[in-house]
């Protein structure tokens, strides 16, 4: 049997909207669900709470995108920024 769930938090609290979209009661996601079983749901959101995005049956390898080594780059940029100070933040 094929549950709808949100792509965002994996939650299956799914209200649908007079505008024939659906919205995730737990996180307030907006959009079209995704469906699945209860085993994909739970290995979903499972991968979600470790910071993993999985890749969903149906869905094929691409390449990487933007986010791809963004940690990295915040670093580098972060590291950049050490010492100095605008009139709101102070990086340290």
């Amino acid at each position: 049997m094929k549950i709808k769930y949100c792509p965002s938090c994996g939650g299956i609290d799914i209200k649908a909207l007079p505008t024939s979209r659906d919205q995730c009661m737990k996180c307030k996601f907006v959009g079209e669900m995704r469906e699945g079983s209860m085993d994909e749901i739970n290995q979903y959101a499972k991968s979600l709470k470790s910071g993993i995005q999985p890749q969903l049956p149906g869905q094929q390898a691409g390449p990487a995108g933007p986010g791809v080594g963004g940690a990295a780059q915040l670093k580098a940029k972060l590291n950049a920024l050490k010492g100095k100070s605008t009139g709101d933040v102070e990086f340290l």
